[in-house]
């Protein structure tokens, strides 16, 4: 019977507060993106800052409390397609802890089995990680799923000593399903466990700031105080300045074109709250709100 090499020790968690606990003893999946670079929703700093202590938790959203509560339909939906066993076992907070890089920690959505295995040898060690998401972005193949998903797969077959896994989600707005299998890449992946060492041993437990900036939000954690003293720009630092300038002129011109359009607009409008145009389509309103009228276009 195939199983796949122990890479972990199992921690269940009683709660979820336990659950939370134990993850900060590590880099959870969700934030393996984001120290690549390749998150739309956090960056190096934001996450070093939380871990030191120095920002707020991040509370859960009801966006993030919906996906949660959306697993078990994501699971179903992929039993479904493809005929997979899922572990009920898997279904609570529990993690895996690499056991040669213990700050490596992941808590896969579901482990499951597939139809190779018999239903009598189904066990832990030959199961395979199924990562489930619920999206309002669009994404018009399997192969088109966010870069941060991959990371977070990757990290989650690292952890698990696994070659592959499989990627299910539900897009909220059409209601649609997919599912994908990605395999393990040990190029990419070396590429990725040298920046998790470096954030690991220098960030944390060195409490070095990261040194990849990605938002001006970043830079202005990184340089908080200002110090008397001027530097001097290179040739590209300069080239840089003089774009800004002229997209913040480009940017003053195209708002006073559009208050000009909307003017035109509103005067055509007068008092009536919708305007149409000539085949009866609705392409602007101008309604009543609490502190006044709101105007819209539809596009």
């Amino acid at each position: 019977m195939f199983e796949y090499p122990k890479t972990y020790r199992r921690i269940d968690c009683a709660s979820r507060e336990e659950w939370l606990e134990n993850r900060k003893g590590g880099i959870g999946s969700s934030e393996v993106g984001a120290l690549m670079g390749e998150s739309q929703f956090d960056t190096p700093m934001k996450i070093w800052r939380k871990h030191m202590g120095l920002a707020e938790p991040q509370k859960e959203t009801l966006i993030m409390t919906m996906g949660h509560y959306l697993e078990p339909l994501v699971a179903e939906e992929f039993a479904k397609a493809t005929d997979a066993t899922i572990d009920p076992e898997s279904a609570p907070d529990w993690l895996a802890v690499s056991l040669d890089k213990p700050y490596f920690r992941v808590s896969p959505d579901r482990l499951f089995w597939t139809t190779a295995i018999d239903p009598w040898d189904q066990n832990e060690d030959n199961a395979l990680v199924l990562e489930c998401k619920t999206t309002d972005k669009y994404i018009p193949t399997e192969n088109d799923y966010p870069r941060y998903w991959y990371w977070q797969c990757q990290y989650q077959m690292r952890v698990m000593g696994r070659d592959k896994c499989a990627l299910a989600w539900i897009t909220r707005g059409s209601g649609t399903y997919k599912h994908t299998w990605v395999q393990f890449n040990p190029d990419d992946w070396a590429r990725a466990e040298a920046v998790l060492d470096d954030f690991w041993n220098r960030c944390i437990l060195g409490g070095q700031m990261p040194d990849a900036l990605y938002t001006t939000d970043d830079a202005k954690l990184r340089y908080a105080k200002a110090l008397e003293g001027s530097v001097t720009a290179d040739s590209y630092i300069a080239d840089c300045v003089k774009e800004l300038n002229r997209l913040k002129l480009q940017a003053k011109d195209i708002d006073n074109q559009s208050e000009a359009l909307k003017l035109e607009i509103m005067k055509a409008m007068g008092e009536a709250d919708k305007l149409t145009d000539p085949q009866g389509h609705i392409i602007a309103t101008w309604k009543n709100g609490s502190k006044g009228r709101i105007f819209k276009t539809v596009s």
